[in-house]
C-alpha cells in the first residue's frame, strides 16, 4: 500500500474529533499513583495534567509549549520537550491524520505481519517517530521515539468511539525500566468556545524567599577541570559540596546516603542519563529546606545522584561531591556568575546587575542553550554547562552533519561521563563567539559516540562557562535570557 492508502484507511478507522474533550482516569506516573486528565482539541492543542504526590502539567496552546514542573514552577517547552508530546497527542487525538503540520513516510524497516509502520515527523522538527498501525483495525498501536539512543515507547489501547473519533482509553509509556500507565475511564465534552483551556499557566509557586539582609555573594570552590561547587544548607545542615551546575536539569540531586542521613523520605522513580550510553533509574527525595546565601527554598525535591558522579569527582579532584545544585535554584533568582574569581551573586528575580544587552536562552530539559557562531562562519545552538570545563564539545549528530572531522588531525580520546564512556576526537577550534564574546584557538572535543546526552540532535554542542572568564555570566531563567558583563 502507498502512504496515501494507509492514511485513508487510518482516517476511516480513527474518524475526526468533533470538539474539545477531557479524558480522565487513574494513573501511575514515575512510580506515583494519581490521576491524569488529558484535554484535547481537534486542532492539535492539548493539556496533560497529572495529580499525585507531586504533580506536573504540560500543554500546547497552538503556538507555544508550556508546563509546570514537579514543584509547580512554570516552564517553557522547547525543542525535544515540545516535539515529543505534540507527536504523542497528535496520535491520541487523531490530529496526525488531518493537520498539515505532519509529514508521513512509509517505514518498511519496522513494518511486520501485524503492523504497518510509518515515519511520523512534525514539519520543521528535528527528529521524527515510528508509528505502528494495527493491520486489522487500522488504528495506531505503538509510537517509538528514542532520545539520544535511549528507547522510549508509547502504546495506545482500549479504543472507544465518541464525539466522532476513536480515542484510546489506555496509554502506556516505557523508558529505562519505568512504565507509566493511564487508564482514562471517563470522557467529558467541553464547549468549543472554551479557548482558555489551553492557555499557559504563569503563576509561580510560593516556595522561595529572598532575604536582602544577607549578602548576595557566594564563595565557589573551583577545581582544575573548571567545575565549581557550593556548600548550601539542606534541612538546616551543611552536608558537603554540591556542583553549581547549569547542566543539572534535574534541579537538585543528592547522594542516597546523604538523603538517608537527613531522613528524607524516598518516593517515585525517574529514568535519566548523562554523557554516555547508559540510562539509570533514580528515586526522588523530599526535603524541607534548601538555603544558599539569601535564597531559601522550601519543600525542595531531590533526585538521587548516581554514585558515578561522586566517584568521577573523587578521581579527578580528590573531593567528595554529594549532589548538584541546578535548575531549581537558577529558576528562582538571577545568578551572576564569576568563575574566574570563584564567586557568584544571587539576586532577587526582579533585580540583578545592570545589563546593556541580553541574549535569548532556550531551555531543553531545563538546561540553558544559546545561539553561537563558530569556525567556518557557522551558527548553532550550544548548551551552557558550568560543569563542562574550558572546552567546546560538538555533539555527534552535528559532527556528522557538518563533517567537522574532515581535514582534522585530532587525537581519539574516550571521556568518562556521568552515565558511561563517550568516544571523542580532541583538537583545537579556530574560534567561537558566545554572547558576543569571541574566543580563539579553543580546546574542542568532537563526539563520535552514537548515544547519550552528547548525541542530542536538537543542540549542536556544549561549552563550559569558564570559557567566558574573566567576564561574568548573568543568568535569568525566568525571562529566558543571559548576559555577559565586565
Amino acid at each position: 500500500m502507498s502512504v496515501w492508502e494507509i492514511r485513508e484507511r487510518a482516517r476511516a478507522a480513527v474518524g475526526r474529533l468533533s470538539g474539545n474533550v477531557v479524558l480522565t482516569g487513574p494513573s501511575e506516573r514515575n512510580g506515583l499513583v494519581g490521576e491524569t486528565s488529558i484535554t484535547l482539541s481537534p486542532d492539535g492543542r492539548f493539556v496533560e495534567r497529572f495529580r499525585g504526590r507531586v504533580s506536573t502539567t504540560i500543554g500546547f496552546d497552538g503556538r507555544r509549549g508550556w508546563g509546570l514542573d514537579m514543584t509547580g514552577m512554570p516552564m517553557p517547552l522547547d525543542l525535544e520537550n515540545l516535539e515529543t508530546p505534540r507527536l504523542v497527542y497528535a496520535v491520541v487525538s487523531g490530529r496526525w491524520l488531518h493537520g498539515d503540520e505532519f509529514e508521513l513516510e512509509l517505514d518498511r524497516q519496522h513494518t511486520d505481519p501485524r503492523h504497518v509502520a510509518l515515519h511520523l515527523t512534525l514539519r520543521g522538527g528535528t527528529a521524527g517517530a515510528t508509528l505502528l498501525l494495527d493491520r486489522t483495525t487500522g488504528l495506531p498501536h505503538r509510537l517509538e521515539r528514542p532520545f539520544v539512543g535511549w528507547p522510549r515507547i508509547w502504546e495506545f489501547d482500549d479504543y472507544r468511539t465518541e464525539h466522532g473519533a476513536a480515542l484510546p482509553r489506555r496509554l502506556t509509556h516505557a523508558q529505562g525500566g519505568v512504565m507509566d500507565i493511564d487508564q482514562l475511564e471517563s470522557l467529558e465534552a467541553i464547549a468549543t468556545s472554551a479557548t482558555d483551556l489551553y492557555r499557559p499557566i504563569t503563576a509561580e509557586p510560593d516556595d522561595s524567599r529572598y532575604d536582602p539582609s544577607i549578602s548576595p555573594r557566594i564563595d565557589l570552590m573551583k577545581i582544575h577541570t573548571g567545575h565549581v561547587f557550593v556548600r548550601p544548607r539542606i534541612d538546616g545542615q551543611d552536608v558537603g559540596w554540591l556542583a553549581f551546575d547549569t547542566g543539572s536539569g534535574a534541579g537538585f540531586t543528592l547522594l542516597p546516603s546523604v538523603a538517608d542521613q537527613l531522613g528524607m523520605p524516598r518516593f517515585g522513580r525517574l529514568a535519566g542519563g548523562g554523557a554516555g550510553s547508559s540510562i539509570h533509574v533514580a528515586s526522588l527525595r523530599q526535603g524541607r529546606s534548601f538555603e544558599l546565601g539569601p535564597v531559601a527554598i522550601s519543600n525542595s525535591i531531590y533526585t538521587e545522584l548516581p554514585s558515578e558522579l561522586n566517584e568521577t569527582m573523587k578521581r579527578l579532584a580528590g573531593i567528595e561531591v554529594v549532589g548538584t545544585c541546578g535548575y531549581d535554584l537558577f529558576r528562582r533568582c538571577i545568578v551572576e556568575l564569576d568563575i574566574g574569581k570563584t564567586e557568584a551573586f544571587l539576586h532577587p528575580s526582579q533585580g540583578g546587575p545592570r545589563v546593556e544587552r541580553w541574549h535569548d536562552l532556550t531551555l531543553q530539559h531545563c538546561i540553558p542553550s544559546l545561539r553561537c557562531r563558530f569556525e567556518g562562519d557557522r551558527d548553532g545552538l550550544f548548551q551552557l554547562d558550568t560543569g563542562a570545563g574550558p572546552i567546546v564539545l560538538f555533539h555527534s549528530p552535528t559532527v556528522e552533519r557538518l563533517r567537522l572531522l574532515d581535514g582534522r588531525v585530532g587525537q581519539p580520546m574516550p571521556v568518562q561521563g556521568a552515565a558511561g564512556t563517550v568516544d571523542t576526537v580532541v583538537d583545537r577550534l579556530g574560534w567561537i563567539e558566545i554572547a558576543g564574546e569571541r574566543r580563539s584557538d579553543v580546546p574542542a572535543m568532537f563526539v563520535t559516540g552514537a548515544s547519550g546526552a552528547l548525541a542530542d540532535p536538537h543542540t549542536d554542542g556544549t561549552f563550559g562557562g569558564i570559557l567566558l572568564a574573566p567576564k561574568k555570566i548573568v543568568l535569568d531563567y525566568g525571562r529566558r535570557r543571559m548576559a555577559v558583563i565586565d
